[in-house]
C-alpha cells in the first residue's frame, strides 16, 4: 500500500495491527454527516477545538473505509477502536478533518472567483 499523502487529504491509522490508508471522498462525507447527525463545518469546528465524539472519530474512520471498499461493520470497527486505544486514532482523524476541509475551502474559494472584465456585451474592437 502507498504510503499517506497530506497534500491529497490522506492519513493512516492502524487497526487490528495493519495499516489502513484513509481519505473522504463526498460519499465518506456524507456518510459521516448521517452517521453523526452534524454537518462536516460542525465537524471541523469539533476537530479545531478538540471537542470529536468517538462516534465522529469512527464514523470518519468507517466512511473513509467503506469508500476504499472495506465492507466491515460500524459497530465492530467501534469495538476495534476502543480495543486498539481511541487515542491512537484521535491525531489522524483529526488531521484527515482539517486537511479535507482545507481542500473543500480551495476548491470553494476556485468557483468563487470572478471572470476578469471584458468588453461589454456587443462591443468589439475594429482596427
Amino acid at each position: 500500500m502507498a504510503g499517506e499523502n497530506p497534500h491529497r487529504s490522506e492519513v493512516t491509522v492502524e487497526l487490528e495491527g495493519q495499516p489502513h490508508l484513509l481519505k473522504l471522498d463526498l460519499d465518506a462525507i456524507a456518510r459521516v454527516e448521517q452517521i453523526t447527525e452534524r454537518s462536516f463545518q460542525e465537524l471541523w469546528t469539533a476537530s479545531v477545538n478538540a471537542k470529536l465524539r468517538v462516534v465522529d472519530m469512527a464514523a470518519v474512520i468507517w466512511a473513509s473505509l467503506r469508500s476504499a471498499g472495506d465492507e466491515r461493520d460500524f459497530q465492530e470497527l467501534q469495538k476495534q477502536l476502543y480495543n486498539n486505544g481511541l487515542m491512537k486514532v484521535a491525531g489522524p482523524v483529526q488531521n484527515l478533518i482539517l486537511a479535507q476541509a482545507a481542500g473543500i475551502s480551495e476548491f470553494e474559494e476556485d468557483d468563487d472567483e470572478e471572470e476578469p472584465p471584458g468588453e461589454p456585451d456587443g462591443a468589439s474592437s475594429s482596427s
